[in-house]
């Protein structure tokens, strides 16, 4: 049936007491645990409790209950009702009752509803049978909500109690379609030396259920990796292979150690309506310094760090892209040193004119205090890199040498340095035999180069490797 306006007079009574404290942990994969405390009177013996004011998406054999004033006070049966509230469960609750129509041209039609369906309405009248289309009603009015049907999820409990008397009771549940995330609005500097970091959650609440005045924490953390994991490059490569010692001191810390896992609570209450996205500032710290990196990682390869490659061609494919990279070193003596949670940076400059512009975006991964955080914006324009295997040997069955020749173009009017990482990745144990540029061994697979170019030039880094298997 198309949708029909229905006219309700009801009252709904209900036995649970106004009194309620909420609380909310919600979790990153879309779930929260909800701790509802309420004051209830109850009578000696078993008493049924209706418990509105539940999210649609509970989980019900997730649901605990206690008396925080006596322990004797159990559930002894519990029931979740859903049966909501719609005009096609309401007119199929009044079969063979009275209803009023009233149609699109203001003719009130007063009979016994026989058939509610198929976009028709079948009334026994006074005149006869009258077959009404949904597109002809503008409202149906009915006297009372029928036995059976509720308009907001609701618990159903007996509870057992020893004695009579008011008693404060917590309900905890696990609800769905909870969430939430970070979003960093970062603002670069006119000289790219420093950074002002604004992070903000965004919780949506799309539980069934608004949620008042409630204390809300959050659980930050990563789900189990795989110990083979293939290696990636770009960005992610440098990420893995980047790390600083660590100093012992934090910043102004939002969070707090929660097993394995960070946990975030916000400084105030707040009201968490049903359908809502609401944000709220978490993390700010500003005059952070910030390095820029360019970053050339010419093999465009993924390999698992377990296995040897004989095939020549393995490699070859190269990557021309030179990527810009914003450096943070997450310590308090830069003026931030906190547990950053996944998110995504927004990152912004000013012009000559002093107006705001938009420079790029990355996502943020989990960041601890003491570890790096790369925030990469885009490719540079100005620079290029080019790599291309210049021999392949298979000097033995256990032996195979290879030679590279990488080419790096500045078009900038000003100098710049570039960061060039080569992935060695046939085997863990390799020799350089011949080398154009110092180099520095990140681990058993990784070397790094740092190549400052001048404007307007170009540089190229040649070398040879042998694999010994």
């Amino acid at each position: 049936m198309k949708q029909v306006c229905v006219i309700i007079t009801l009252l709904i009574i209900t036995n649970v007491s106004v009194a309620r404290q909420c609380a909310l942990t919600i979790y990153n994969d879309d779930f929260a645990l909800v701790k509802d405390v309420r004051v209830i009177d109850l009578q000696a013996g078993v008493t049924e409790f209706r418990f509105t004011d539940v999210a649609a998406s509970i989980e019900p054999t997730s649901v605990r209950f206690r008396s925080l004033d006596d322990p004797k006070t159990r559930v002894v049966e519990q029931n979740f009702q859903f049966d909501l509230v719609n005009s096609v469960k309401l007119l199929g609750k009044y079969i063979d009752r009275e209803i009023e129509l009233m149609t699109q041209k203001g003719e009130l039609i007063v009979g016994t509803l026989l058939k509610a369906e198929n976009n028709q309405i079948i009334l026994r009248t006074k005149e006869g049978l009258k077959i009404i289309s949904a597109e002809q009603i503008n409202a149906v009015k009915l006297a009372k909500l029928p036995k059976g049907l509720l308009t907001k999820p609701t618990l159903v409990w007996q509870i057992y109690s020893p004695k009579s008397g008011k008693q404060k009771v917590q309900l905890d549940y696990l609800a769905k379609n909870i969430s939430w995330k970070v979003n960093y609005n970062a603002e670069l500097s006119s000289d790219e030396k420093n950074i002002s970091l604004m992070g903000w959650v965004t919780i949506t609440n799309n539980s069934g259920t608004s949620f008042p005045d409630a204390n809300i924490a959050l659980i930050a953390g990563q789900t189990n990796q795989p110990d083979r994991q293939m290696y990636s490059y770009g960005i992610d490569y440098l990420r893995a292979m980047s790390s600083f010692k660590p100093s012992g001191e934090r910043g102004d810390e939002k969070s707090e150690s929660f097993g394995e896992y960070r946990l975030y609570r916000l400084p105030i209450k707040t009201t968490l309506k049903n359908n809502q996205i609401k944000q709220i500032k978490l993390i700010q710290a500003n005059n952070v310094p910030v390095k820029k990196i360019y970053l050339y990682d010419g093999a465009k390869v993924r390999f698992y760090p377990y296995r040897t490659y004989f095939a020549p061609d393995f490699g070859r494919e190269y990557n021309k892209k030179v990527n810009v990279i914003l450096t943070v070193e997450n310590r308090a003596d830069n003026n931030l040193g906190v547990a950053l949670p996944i998110g995504l940076a927004r990152i912004y400059k000013r012009d000559k004119d002093g107006s705001l512009e938009f420079v790029g975006e990355d996502k943020v991964p989990p960041t601890s205090v003491d570890e790096k955080l790369m925030m990469y914006i885009g490719d540079a324009f100005d620079i290029t890199g080019k790599r291309v295997q210049t021999d392949f040997k298979r000097i033995s069955k256990h032996a195979i040498e290879e030679a590279f020749e990488i080419t790096l173009k500045n078009h900038k009017s000003e100098a710049v340095t570039i960061t060039v990482i080569e992935k060695l990745y046939r085997w863990s144990n390799w020799n350089i035999l011949k080398v154009s540029d110092k180099y520095e061994k990140l681990n058993s697979r990784t070397i790094k180069f740092e190549i400052p170019i001048s404007p307007n030039s170009e540089h190229k880094i040649t070398y040879r490797v042998r694999y010994e298997m």
